[in-house]
Parts: structure tokens; C-alpha cells; sequence
């Protein structure tokens, strides 16, 4: 562990541990001060997983926490931009749950089956898949019927079967609300707030058509996790990796609202200089990227190389 102080003149420094592959900060610090930080290898982490996974929960727990944290801060924001809505949005979620009682399990098998496809238990022990095969119940929501809502206990973490369902982030006001995504593949997790602190849902979710999931008791989760440490820790590096994803994708929205303006005028600029620029120049393909929020962060890379290296960098 290293005591590290660094100046405000020092430039960027990156902050945060990554607990899940591929190891990469998703974001840069800047130092406005003299700061002392505390810097420590991610070796050290996986050794002490590797040695006690009972702590090697608990720790992730709170980096669970902190990264939610992000992620409501981040939205946050971009309601105060009053982000635009998308198809999907156009119909305001109902303002309250629609209670469903639980549905019968599957065949344990077939359960089992089911979870060896889904990509949040990829690489989970078969013995650990066969337990919560049997705790699972499958549900079924109709469209327009509500999975969650935000803010109420999390009592269930969710497994889509099939179906879509629309994620929702806002005031207590169906019509404040703001869509974030739509969740449509086979296995996806839905309601992951279930294990993090303070457990509850932070987006209410709603079945956009016929839609049906297996859903798994929170304190299934909680206490099978604590009687099999290395399963808590999987299910948590999991966890941080559904979280991960969420927090990127509306960091891209964020930037994508508030950088319009800084697109379109890039788009201009470029479209008035395409004779001059050389056919084999990456300028060209910036147009293309900014049109869509998922390459958004490719064309903003694409011009801090061009800009701090020319055009043969980013060949």
C-alpha cells in the first residue's frame, strides 16, 4: 500500500479500483488541490479474495454501494436535462406496482438450464445454479404492468425470460419520470438493487409487452451468499459488472444531452472541410460516430488523437 500526493499542476490522475475484467478506469480524476491519496495494487485485492472471500464480500458490498450512488447521481442529472424520450417512452408507466403473487417454479432442471445461459450467473458453480433453482418462481406481467417501482423495498432479483421491459427513473409522478433503456434479451437482470444497500429499487420497471422473468427473494441471496462465501463473491463481482454497464451507459446519455450542440458544430466543421481533408483521413467517420450515443465516445477519442497527434495516430 503506497501513500501517493500529487499537486493540482500535475494533470489527470485516474481513480477507482476496477474489480472486474477488463481492469480499465471508466473515468479520469483531476486533482483541484493538493491531495494525498492512498494507492493500492489490485493484486493485493485478488490475493485477499483469494484468501478470505467472506471480507472480499463485504468490501465489494461497498464498492456496490458507491458505484449505485454513481449511478443515481448520474441520472439525476440528466432529468435535470430534461433528456429527450424515445419510442419506448412515449407511454407514461403506471404511478404505482401492480402486485403479482408468486408463480410456480419451473421443473429444477429446466431452471438450472435457464441459468447456465444467463450471462449475470456465467461461470457460477453448478451446485450453486441447483439451489437457486429451487428458491426461483416464475412470474408473468402483462403490458403496461409494473416489475418494481423505484424506491420501494427490493425484494427479488429478476431474470428475464422473455418479453421487454423499460426502465424509468424520476419523481413519484409517472409523468416526471425519464426512460433510461428497455432490457430485452433472454437472461438479462433486472432489479440488481436487491443486493445493494440500502436494497431498494432505484428505476421502476415496466413490461413494455408480454413479459416473463424468474424472480429470486432477496434474502435467498443474502443468506445463501453468507453460508457460501465464494458464491457471495462471484454473485457480487457480478453484481459490480450489471452496475458497471448501467453507469457507462448513462454517462454516454449525459454527454450525448449536454454536448449536442458540440456535436452539431463539429458535424458543420467537418462537412465544410471534407475536400481539404486526405480520403484515407479518420475525420471522415466522425459524422457517422456522432450520430449515434454509442459511438459517441469513439468520435470524442478519435478527435483528442487527431488533435494531440494528427491524422496518422488514429490510422
Amino acid at each position: 500500500m503506497l501513500a501517493h500526493k500529487t499537486s493540482k499542476s500535475a494533470g489527470r490522475v485516474t481513480r477507482g479500483l476496477k474489480f472486474r475484467a477488463p481492469y480499465r478506469y471508466t473515468a479520469s480524476a483531476r486533482c483541484e488541490q493538493d491531495t494525498r491519496v492512498v494507492r493500492i495494487p489490485r493484486d493485493a485485492f485478488t490475493e485477499l479474495f483469494q484468501r478470505d472471500a467472506r471480507c472480499g464480500v463485504v468490501l465489494l458490498h461497498r464498492v456496490a454501494s458507491t458505484m449505485a450512488a454513481r449511478v443515481e447521481q448520474t441520472r439525476d442529472r440528466l432529468v435535470e436535462v430534461h433528456l429527450g424520450e424515445t419510442e419506448d417512452a412515449r407511454g407514461t408507466p403506471p404511478a404505482a406496482t401492480v402486485t403479482t403473487t408468486a408463480g410456480p417454479r419451473w421443473e429444477l432442471d429446466r431452471t438450472i438450464q435457464f441459468f447456465h445461459h444467463s450471462p449475470f450467473f456465467e461461470e457460477i458453480a453448478p451446485r450453486h445454479l441447483g439451489h437457486l433453482a429451487r428458491v426461483a418462481r416464475a412470474e408473468s406481467f402483462e403490458k403496461g404492468q409494473v416489475l418494481f417501482t423505484q424506491n420501494q423495498p427490493a425484494f427479488a432479483l429478476f431474470l428475464l425470460q422473455e418479453g421487454k421491459v423499460g426502465l424509468y427513473y424520476g419523481g413519484q409522478d409517472a409523468g416526471e419520470r425519464v426512460f433510461m433503456r428497455s432490457i430485452a434479451g433472454t437472461g438479462e437482470p433486472l432489479g440488481w438493487s436487491a443486493l445493494v444497500e440500502p436494497r431498494h429499487y432505484r428505476v421502476t420497471g415496466v413490461a413494455l409487452e408480454a413479459t416473463r422473468a424468474l424472480a429470486i427473494p432477496s434474502d435467498e441471496l443474502e443468506a445463501y451468499g453468507e453460508a457460501e462465501p465464494a458464491f457471495g463473491l462471484a454473485l457480487m463481482h457480478k453484481v459490480l459488472w450489471v452496475i458497471g454497464n448501467r453507469l457507462r451507459s448513462t454517462r454516454i446519455r449525459l454527454v450525448a444531452k449536454r454536448y449536442d450542440k458540440e456535436a452539431l458544430a463539429v458535424r458543420a466543421l467537418l462537412d465544410q472541410s471534407a475536400e481539404s481533408l486526405h480520403v484515407t483521413s479518420p475525420l471522415h467517420k466522425i459524422p457517422y460516430l456522432l450520430d449515434n450515443r454509442l459511438t459517441l465516445a469513439d468520435a470524442f477519442h478519435t478527435l483528442g488523437l487527431v488533435q494531440a497527434h494528427g491524422d496518422s495516430a488514429c490510422f
